[in-house]
């Protein structure tokens, strides 16, 4: 799990099983619902922690 840098959402890592896709869901921490998920294909399982980008929008994401 990653915390945005303003604090107001979470990127959980969801593992996929067995040759299902993996996903990342997002989270707001304000509203404590679901606001977003992406698939990140098969066996993904985790997030490494490092620079995260998150557009204006706060529903996209990426790690360098």
């Amino acid at each position: 799990m990653v915390i945005s840098p303003d604090n107001k959402y979470a990127f959980v890592s969801v593992e996929g099983v067995g040759g299902e896709a993996g996903k990342v869901d997002v989270i707001s921490l304000e509203k404590l619902e679901l606001v977003d998920s992406a698939e990140v294909g098969k066996q993904a399982g985790g997030i490494a922690f490092g620079k995260l980008q998150i557009s204006l929008n706060g529903r996209f994401f990426r790690k360098n």
